[in-house]
């Protein structure tokens, strides 16, 4: 569907824009998140171009996303309007209208809470360990 001259106007951060850089995007997302769901919810065509809203879905309980490395378990809601221009039955660029800047400040917030809660643990168990006796008592 992509041409091999494919540019995306409004890549993921870390992401060339062209036909490559897209792709291994989509694959990253697929590999670290179970279901994908996308709904398209208006879509439209004027000559060359097609204008697309929706709505995609996602839990990231797989692998690594966007560079978070351990999956957070994070269901996330992205919605966007697309904008492709087709020429001669491939889309040769893509225009996004709807920044991953709300689900990536969501992943981090949702990753500093957990790295608090595993230090809480880790303090708990030093206090734990550090109240026990030495010894076994008679």
């Amino acid at each position: 569907m992509l041409a091999s001259d494919f540019l995306d106007h409004e890549p993921l951060p870390g992401q060339e824009p062209g036909r490559e850089g897209f792709m291994k995007g989509i694959a990253e997302d697929f590999a670290a998140h179970t279901p994908v769901r996308t709904t398209i919810e208006y879509q439209a065509t004027d000559g060359d171009i097609v204008i697309s809203r929706g709505t995609s879905r996602a839990v990231h309980d797989r692998g690594t996303y966007l560079g978070f490395k351990s999956p957070t378990g994070h269901e996330s809601e992205h919605k966007a309007i697309v904008i492709h221009r087709i020429a001669e039955g491939k889309i040769v660029e893509e225009w996004s209208a709807g920044s991953p800047a709300p689900l990536l400040e969501s992943l981090a917030q949702e990753i500093r809470e957990r790295e608090r809660f595993e230090q809480d643990l880790r303090v708990a168990r030093t206090i734990q360990r550090a109240s026990r006796p030495r010894r076994c008592p008679h």
